[in-house]
């Protein structure tokens, strides 16, 4: 038998696998279920006929991020006025993060139109750069993210050393495994700058989304519109502030291209 150099070794073969489609850590569409609405819509409303303003525009602002379509609250002077007319809370959030949650809800919201003095900014912007200048995270991570929605021109001109004292402010409760605050605080560090890298692990976002599960176990459902929307930020593609207001570009699933060698053949 003469040997032939064209003849195939069948042994150096690969066959191509189908395309994989890589899932993504979270995703709006596939996670969350009418039910998950249904509940949404009814804690609202318990807010509501509570008096609990700032939960209840929070939480609406955060169901208009996940799905623009699914809620039309109207924002007007009177809004603003239930927020600050409302006695102290212990979930109370600092007044500039209730005015981005009307802002989330109509971008085209002015703080004159909600009633709310000059004076106002200038003192929530004062106490921001003295916090920075502190690098105390404890009180910057919410402001400034909130200042990124509000007030998208102001520049903030944060350092990397500022970003170094974030991080690691952000691995503390990482290291506690404290995943509610963790996901609260790196949403709003993706807000202020979206490119920075938290290095999040699959250790992470099991940790976040199991705080979900914790939610509805307990019944309560509070803050789980909230904590819907931190995910959807953090598994995003691109997250912006434009005239439209919080603006949110989901990842799509990657399609994987792999290869495998054939299956071993024995030797007679």
């Amino acid at each position: 038998m003469s040997y032939n150099p064209d003849r195939i070794n069948i042994h150096e073969l690969t066959v191509e696998e189908p395309e994989k489609q890589q899932e993504l850590a979270f995703d709006p569409e596939r996670d969350i279920t009418e039910e998950d609405w249904k509940i949404m819509k009814e804690q609202l409303k318990r807010y509501k006929e509570t008096g609990d303003w700032s939960s209840f525009y929070r939480e609406a602002a955060a169901m208009k991020v996940l799905n623009p379509g699914k809620i039309n609250i109207e924002v007007d002077k009177s809004s603003w006025e239930n927020i600050t007319n409302q006695p102290e809370t212990i979930f109370k959030e600092p007044l500039i993060s209730s005015v981005r949650s009307l802002k989330n809800l109509n971008p085209a919201v002015s703080l004159g139109s909600l009633g709310i003095d000059g004076d106002f900014l200038n003192q929530e912007e004062k106490e921001l750069r003295e916090y920075i200048s502190n690098h105390n995270w404890l009180y910057i991570h919410s402001r400034a993210s909130a200042f990124r929605v509000v007030e998208p021109n102001l520049k903030l001109d944060l350092t990397d050393q500022d970003w170094e004292y974030a991080k690691r402010y952000l691995d503390k409760y990482k290291e506690q495994k404290d995943w509610a605050s963790f996901l609260s605080i790196a949403s709003d560090l993706k807000i202020i700058d979206f490119k920075v890298d938290l290095g999040l692990t699959q250790d992470c976002w099991r940790g976040m989304t199991d705080v979900l599960s914790l939610i509805k176990k307990s019944g309560s459902y509070l803050f789980f519109a909230s904590c819907l929307m931190f995910l959807k930020i953090l598994a995003a593609e691109k997250v912006e502030v434009t005239e439209k207001g919080l603006e949110i570009t989901m990842r799509k699933s990657k399609l994987i291209q792999g290869t495998s060698p054939l299956p071993e053949t024995k030797k007679f």
